[in-house]
């Protein structure tokens, strides 16, 4: 198994463990906050989403499918100049900024398949070269590979994916 083919399998299995999370969940549910301030399903999946976003447009040096696609009107929520930096994609958001997200599963799941398929594409094409190319991500010390970027990525959503399991498993027993 090669570079491309192992992003691209770890990249199915959370295009595949996302819509198993959310499914049978109400918007109540979604959006349910386990204490004051504290995330809930649809924000940690938005967040994750938002930031995989951003590290793919650097990787693709294009702008990130979210202003791109209209993701914030299909969302219905404006977090404009909201956390750090005003990165608006979750980072160092308020307790206030948090309740401003709520997404809606339907554009959740859309905008996932946006960018897994926007993302399989790019590792189809990509050679060993070009996933050994260092690439600038301005916030971290050192220039990456394209292919640490991905390995990033990808842990990053794993690890909000587990974040938003475990605050179902607190939904579930309080519900």
């Amino acid at each position: 198994m090669n570079t491309n083919n192992l992003l691209i399998t770890q990249y199915e299995i959370l295009q595949r463990q996302i819509p198993l999370l959310l499914k049978d969940l109400t918007l109540e549910q979604i959006h349910w906050q386990p204490a004051a301030g504290a995330n809930s399903i649809g924000f940690l999946l938005w967040h994750a989403l938002r930031a995989w976003d951003s590290y793919f447009g650097l990787i693709e040096n294009k702008p990130e499918l979210y202003e791109a696609g209209g993701w914030p009107q299909r969302f219905g929520f404006d977090t404009s100049g909201r956390g750090v930096e005003g990165s608006e994609m979750g980072t160092g958001f308020t307790a206030q900024d948090v309740r401003i997200v709520r997404p809606r599963p339907e554009a959740l799941l859309e905008y996932l398949e946006a960018l897994f398929q926007a993302t399989i594409r790019h590792l189809e094409a990509a050679s060993a070269e070009g996933l050994s190319q260092t690439m600038v991500v301005p916030w971290w010390p050192t220039p990456p590979t394209v292919a640490r970027v991905h390995t990033h990525i990808l842990a990053h959503s794993y690890m909000h994916l587990g974040e938003a399991q475990y605050v179902l498993g607190l939904l579930d027993l309080n519900w």
